[in-house]
């Protein structure tokens, strides 16, 4: 398996060679990481054109942090201080309620 690589200001091609192992596995040879921006976890997306031209693109691993706020709520989170208070005052409810019963 032979990847091109595009480089340089003149748009001059280098040629990576990288063998195919019985399992069909690849390793990536590190300057083609580098032009790709790759690093341990990404995807790699291939996509094969009607002229049989091999498109390789990175796609990075996203975190949990990397996912914050992308969902929208009608709940405003005001912190973990009130969170705490509120809990502490539910509790409080609670213990409230079970007394009234029990007296």
């Amino acid at each position: 398996m032979t990847l091109g690589v595009r480089e340089g200001a003149y748009g001059m091609d280098r040629r990576y060679r990288a063998r195919v192992s019985g399992k069909g596995q690849v390793q990536v040879p590190s300057a083609v990481r580098r032009a790709l921006g790759v690093k341990v976890g990404d995807e790699l997306v291939f996509r094969v054109a009607e002229s049989g031209t091999v498109y390789v693109t990175a796609e990075p691993k996203l975190s949990l942090l990397d996912l914050a706020g992308c969902l929208k709520s009608e709940v405003r989170y005001v912190g973990p201080d009130a969170e705490e208070e509120a809990a502490a005052e539910a509790a409080a409810e609670r213990d409230r309620r079970v007394l009234r019963e029990l007296g």
